[in-house]
């Protein structure tokens, strides 16, 4: 793998801002053999789909779903559909929920070729360099499973680390030479992931943060000082949205402000929830029982939304939570943002 030709100039590296997710575009400048590692929510499709239209993109050489999560995988599916896949790299750890099932028959429909990933070996591509450093894992947990890819190009290195574990880097630590330059952060910077021994032994030049509004304390704020303590350059899609990282043969150069932000405390979050009871706060509309036209009575939802509301809720049952309302199509940020204080599960 020494004398890998690079026939770019740049190895550009997109983390496109699809909110709460990961979606990670390596483009090599002026040449072809583009890789997409996720693509977020399924709601997010369209905006990976249009990001890459943007760049001139009509064909991605590999896409590597990381692990089956929904906000790694469900935006893939519309790539699928509009964007011409030559290859799918996959964990091979198997999911039970509908978005998992059509991302599976949708790679089918298309005849897009299915590869499983092998820990230790390199990606079939003359983009750079790339290591699969964790694959495949028996753990319940989805994230232990997730593909960890080690990108050389020239003389600069990128860690891409889908949502693997604590336990994951310290395996990782043993068997491979972590060292990056571009690190993006684990788990959206939860605190499962981004040990201080790890954060040690890539000694990252700059870090990526790739999350949006959510309730679960990301980026948590442990991390981030164990990151800004390392002098590692911090970067945020939810400060910044879409992020270029350039490769060059000797460095990485980005534009983007650094962020300054301490962690979990920064994102708002939905209103504590309160003790169990058995009716819904008055006044607010439950998402999970209204009709067409109760539903368009909330900000930001008319007769399309509201239809879409129904039938993801026909589809994958009820929403778990006011936040999963960002998995129906049209629904973003800004959009749920304007709406979460009418609505309720």
């Amino acid at each position: 793998e020494d004398d890998v030709a690079y026939p770019a100039v740049n190895l550009d590296v997109h983390f496109i801002d699809v909110g709460q997710g990961d979606s990670i575009l390596l483009e090599p400048n002026g040449s072809g053999g583009n890789i997409l590692i996720d693509g977020g929510r399924k709601g997010e499709g369209e905006t990976v789909v249009q990001y890459l239209e943007d760049q001139g993109i009509n064909e991605l050489e590999w896409v590597v779903a990381t692990h089956p999560d929904a906000d790694h995988i469900g935006g893939l599916i519309d790539v699928f559909n509009e964007i011409e896949v030559k290859n799918v790299l996959d964990s091979g750890k198997e999911h039970t929920t509908d978005t998992y099932f059509e991302y599976l028959e949708t790679i089918d429909e298309k005849n897009i070729n299915f590869e499983v990933v092998e820990e230790g070996d390199y990606l079939d591509t003359v983009t750079a360099e790339i290591q699969i450093l964790n694959g495949y894992n028996d753990s319940s947990d989805l994230n232990e499973s997730s593909i960890v890819l080690h990108t050389t190009y020239g003389e600069t290195t990128a860690l891409f680390t889908g949502d693997a574990t604590v336990d994951n880097e310290a395996e990782m630590i043993e068997e491979y030479n972590v060292e990056a330059d571009v690190l993006k952060v684990g788990h959206h910077g939860a605190a499962t992931s981004t040990s201080a021994e790890f954060v040690e032994a890539v000694d990252p030049k700059m870090a990526i943060l790739s999350y949006g509004e959510n309730s679960y304390g990301h980026p948590d704020v442990d991390v981030v000082d164990r990151l800004r303590n390392a002098d590692v350059e911090l970067y945020s899609t939810y400060d910044s949205g879409d992020i270029e990282v350039s490769l060059s043969h000797q460095r990485p150069i980005i534009q983007e402000e650094q962020w300054t932000g301490d962690g979990e405390g920064e994102v708002s979050e939905p209103e504590p929830t309160p003790e169990p009871d058995p009716e819904p706060a008055p006044g607010l509309i439950n998402i999970n029982t209204a009709g067409y036209e109760e539903l368009q009575e909330i900000t930001g939802v008319g007769p399309t939304i509201a239809e879409r509301i129904i039938e993801y809720r026909e589809s994958y049952g009820d929403f778990d939570s006011i936040e999963e309302i960002m998995n129906v199509k049209g629904i973003a940020e800004g959009r749920f943002e304007d709406m979460k204080d009418e609505i309720t599960v």
